[in-house]
């Protein structure tokens, strides 16, 4: 059997079988850079088009015959086998600072402008790009057909690097993840939930009916009321800035969980995250959420992502629980998701 020249990982020594081929990473990171683009920002080809030409180009050093040379168990100077540094130049060169910035910040995070600068003039750089391109778009066609975007806003520059940033990192990692997967014979994580709003929605007022009924103060019971009211009327409005400005005791968190949920269901939106600055606070909204929804503690429905959160099972959990976690507290996989914060907002829709 003939093995493809060139790879992005190895796998079965000295059986090529289960190797993942260079051109279908750079095809596959691409493909979900985008779609992870395309759902965060649907409606947005421009930075679409930037995620996909980006993950075709995050690994173009990998065409270095020092890194395959490493794969295959030769001894080869660590520094010869770099190989973000590359794709940042050639974005460079096709004047996109923002994918320049996501590509050499996939592997260890963004650089700033000074670094940046050095990595794409670097040995790792320039020379390197230009001297694997031949052979790059011969072995992936695509790279020889890249559409790379303008950005008409400076001014959003910063926001746009990050998003390419965060999509390109989560699809690499998906893609290697799947391939880690396939060669060590681990089981997959299970898909995430989708936020099922309007079933949830109707959990949530269940439950607060349900206390109500406990309240033995009618007059606070008729201003929890009123604010469920208020919030579940205002969902219907278009997505934006809300404010809600309640005493302790009024019933803010099951609420505000109503309006982020009715709110979701009428504008599609993918995700409820709670922000909020302490983490007693977020300890104790988490319970509440579980409580109304319904989900106890290893539900993945709802996730923590803060300093004291474990990963579901506690210390039963064994090692692929908490690479699971620790995968979803880097993209958030889940419907319904906390975290701190040095501020007080208290709800923010995704």
């Amino acid at each position: 059997m003939n093995p493809p020249p060139y790879y992005a990982h190895s796998g079965s020594p000295n059986d090529y079988r289960d190797w993942q081929p260079l051109s279908d990473h750079l095809r596959q990171v691409a493909a979900l850079a985008r779609r992870f683009v395309e759902a965060s920002l649907p409606g947005d080809q421009d930075l679409a088009q930037a995620a996909h030409a980006a993950g075709l180009l995050h690994d173009l050093g990998k065409y270095r015959r020092e890194f395959q040379d490493r794969l295959h168990g030769r001894p080869v100077p660590r520094e010869k086998t770099y190989h973000k540094q590359a794709g940042a130049a050639k974005a460079e060169e096709k004047r996109s600072v923002p994918m320049a910035y996501a590509i050499a910040g996939h592997h260890g995070g963004m650089p700033d402008r000074a670094d940046l600068k050095n990595l794409v003039m670097g040995e790792a750089g320039r020379g390197v790009a230009a001297s694997v391109w031949k052979d790059a778009i011969a072995d992936c066609p695509e790279l020889g057909l890249l559409l790379v975007p303008p950005f008409a806003s400076p001014a959003i520059a910063d926001l746009i690097t990050r998003i390419l940033f965060s999509c390109l990192v989560d699809a690499d990692w998906t893609d290697t993840g799947e391939h880690e997967c396939k060669v060590q014979g681990w089981p997959r994580d299970a898909p995430a939930p989708c936020l099922d709003a309007l079933r949830w929605l109707e959990r949530v007022l269940d439950f607060v009916r349900h206390r109500a009924t406990a309240c033995k103060d009618e007059k606070v019971a008729a201003i929890r009321k009123e604010v469920l009211e208020a919030c579940l009327a205002k969902a219907a409005d278009r997505p934006g800035l809300f404010a809600l400005t309640v005493p302790t005791g009024g019933g803010k968190t099951l609420s505000g969980l109503a309006f982020a949920l009715n709110h979701a269901s009428r504008y599609g939106l993918r995700r409820v995250i709670y922000v909020a600055p302490y983490l007693s606070i977020l300890d104790q909204n988490a319970r509440v959420v579980r409580q109304a929804l319904s989900f106890d503690a290893t539900a993945s429905e709802v996730f923590e992502h803060h300093s004291l959160s474990e990963p579901p099972g506690d210390e039963d959990a064994n090692d692929l629980a908490q690479a699971a976690a620790a995968r979803r507290a880097e993209n958030w996989d889940a419907p319904w998701s906390s975290r701190p914060a040095c501020s007080s907002l208290t709800s923010v829709l995704q």
